[in-house]
């Protein structure tokens, strides 16, 4: 099991895995520089050795920019810092400014060719760099922009489909998205994807229904007693009552997808039961609250099918036009963003020692932001760290497990929680840097 310590840059390992924990505000940047500044001094690194990843060019500069003040900084009070500064404290225990004024002189100089990319500016370079491992076609271009070709494979699919005589399934797929262009805006993160496309089916979205109308049918058959002495005996119409109730139990154990009749609503209407004692009136309202949520699946459920059958047709579609989309690149000899990390992927996959050669030129590697980091940049990251066999090489995956969680802006939990397993350390910033106590006392 993974073992969880505060972070202490000071005294952090600079071999292994590490995942380091940081909520925003935590001083995540801010501990980045210092590591950085002791892998220069202690393992007397190049700027061109660290790499150092994030996920947009903007952040990349902010990171550069840090780095250099943190650098500077050192260099500037060397001996003199605060006394309570634990990091430069133990730093300057080690050194003397002669000692350090090299390095950190040095790596000021060359900073404008330290190893600070985005995870695609990563992988375009060493793809680059490794032509002949990772067995790319020399002449490919790379980070071209191919919305124009997946676009032209989304139509000619368009176009197939209508000449196939398969009128029903061109119309369920037209009334969802009626033009290609609307197809490519909804799906173009999967067609520049290479993993598996899962969706609901109309038969899972019947099964759905019918199991949700058995379990409310066993739950009613269960507190039958009970609602008969609270609803239906008492009252001067319980002939009409128990009528609602035999129609609402045979339309919950009916395998059909029909709308619930309406005289079987009669039997959850609050109006019966608002008057009685509280409890009796929670119970009853608990026991109901699945038969009212089936009566709107039941009046949807024709549409719910129509839907689910059109995305049936856009998964079949997607795998014909990721083939098309594929074919066309490789006439083209084109490779965009997502590209480059498939063929990263793929290449140190393969029997070689692509893994190796990157590891040899970049031994430690920070990852900011990792909480983005997707299943196969995750896989990267493994193979060139986890499964080295040079034990100085060292990864830290610096990111807030809170954000992992939103799937739309490209989170992916999964990830996050397997890195955390496989991780030798689990480092926590868990103190808040940007507001001050007396504020979040007031908000409290």
């Amino acid at each position: 099991m993974t073992k969880t310590a505060q972070l202490k840059p000071e005294s952090l390992p600079l071999t292994g895995c590490h995942l380091i924990e940081a909520s925003a505000g935590t001083g995540k940047t801010y501990n980045i520089t210092r590591i950085y500044l002791r892998l220069l001094l202690e393992r007397k690194l190049d700027v061109k050795n660290i790499l150092v990843m994030t996920f947009t060019r903007a952040a990349t500069e902010e990171l550069r920019a840090r780095i250099a003040k943190e650098i500077r900084n050192a260099l500037d009070h060397w001996g003199e810092f605060a006394e309570n500064d634990r990091f430069f404290a133990a730093l300057t225990e080690i050194y003397t400014i002669d000692e350090v004024y090299p390095a950190l002189h040095n790596a000021l100089l060359h900073l404008d060719e330290a190893a600070i990319f985005t995870i695609h500016g990563f992988c375009k370079r060493v793809l680059s760099q490794q032509a002949f491992a990772s067995g790319i076609d020399f002449n490919l271009q790379m980070e071209v922009d191919t919305a124009a070709i997946e676009l032209e494979a989304v139509r000619d699919w368009y176009r197939t489909l209508a000449k196939q005589e398969k009128e029903a399934e061109y119309r369920l797929l037209t009334q969802k998205w009626a033009a290609p262009e609307d197809f490519h805006q909804a799906f173009r993160e999967l067609l520049s994807s290479t993993i598996s496309v899962e969706m609901n089916t109309a038969e899972s979205v019947k099964e759905h229904f019918i199991e949700q109308k058995n379990i409310a049918l066993m739950a009613l058959q269960a507190e039958q007693d009970f609602v008969f002495e609270q609803l239906i005996d008492p009252h001067k119409q319980a002939d009409s009552r128990s009528e609602e109730w035999q129609v609402l139990l045979q339309w919950l154990a009916d395998n059909e997808l029909q709308s619930m009749p309406k005289e079987a609503t009669g039997v959850f209407n609050g109006s019966r039961y608002s008057r009685k004692p509280v409890e009796i009136k929670q119970h009853l309202a608990a026991l109901f609250e699945p038969l009212k949520q089936l009566k709107t699946q039941a009046e949807a459920i024709d549409s719910e099918l129509e839907k689910a059958q059109a995305y049936e047709i856009a998964v079949q579609g997607i795998d014909t036009i990721r083939k098309k989309i594929t074919q066309a690149k490789q006439r083209s000899r084109v490779m965009n963003y997502d590209d480059l990390i498939h063929q990263l992927a793929a290449a140190i996959g393969k029997e070689g020692n692509l893994a190796q050669l990157i590891q040899e030129q970049y031994p430690v590697a920070l990852v900011d932001e990792f909480q983005d980091t997707d299943a196969q940049q995750y896989a990267i990251l493994k193979a060139i760290y986890q499964n080295s066999v040079d034990k100085n090489s060292a990864l830290y995956m610096i990111g807030d497990p809170k954000q992992a969680i939103y799937a739309f802006r490209s989170g992916d939990v999964f990830t996050y929680l397997a890195a955390r397993g496989d991780a030798d350390q689990q480092w926590l910033m868990d103190t808040n840097w940007r507001s001050s106590s007396n504020m979040i006392t007031a908000y409290n």
